[in-house]
């Protein structure tokens, strides 16, 4: 089972590292990022006659197998920087692939696929007041005068701001209702 296992991790790193790249092109893809950092701290780029050095103690070579010299560090660098590029385009390509499937789905703007908050509620209540208004203006409401019903906003004790909000509301929600009464009403069957 344990060689198994060992056969299969060796199959995996010879498809993710393949021997047509270098050691030193696989450890300097690995440490891309530190690297860059690091140049970009000193300024000075890489020093790569000293590097190449270090890249020898590590055991670091070309694909020959041979101690990299400054001129393949650097070819295998400029390598190392395309293939990041070219990984970069690669994974936009499939997140962009990824989004317009997302943007496509049709399920996608149903409720049942709604993710998170629904936004701000229907009516916000700004202060005590305000709720008071809505109570005694409902009670004027049921209230009838000589026969008609008595507008909310012409309640005593408003505010002009106040009864232009509630003229305003109701009459929006007035409309409203008018338009959906509208398409619910039966037509009358015209065959008689």
């Amino acid at each position: 089972m344990s060689s198994d296992r060992k056969g299969k991790e060796r199959i995996l790193q010879m498809v993710a590292r393949p021997k047509v790249r270098s050691s030193l092109f696989w450890w300097l893809l690995e440490h891309h990022d530190d690297l860059v950092e690091a140049e970009g701290e000193a300024g000075l780029g890489l020093r790569w006659k000293e590097l190449c050095v270090e890249f020898a103690q590590l055991g670091l070579s070309d694909v020959n197998g041979k101690a990299a010299t400054e001129q393949t560090a650097q070819k295998t660098w400029w390598r190392v920087r395309k293939e990041r590029a070219r990984l970069a385009a690669r994974r936009a390509a499939a997140d962009a692939e990824q989004a317009a499937k997302r943007a496509a789905n049709p399920r996608r703007n149903m409720p049942s696929q709604w993710r998170g908050t629904y936004g701000p509620a229907l009516a916000e209540e700004t202060s005590g007041r305000s709720h008071a208004v809505a109570s005694t203006s409902m009670k004027v409401v049921s209230a009838r005068q000589g026969g008609s019903p008595i507008e909310p906003w012409e309640a005593e004790g408003l505010t002009d701001e106040e009864r232009l909000h509630l003229k305003t509301q109701y009459l929006g929600l007035r409309a409203a209702l008018r338009r959906a009464d509208k398409h619910n009403i039966p037509k009358p069957n015209k065959r008689f």
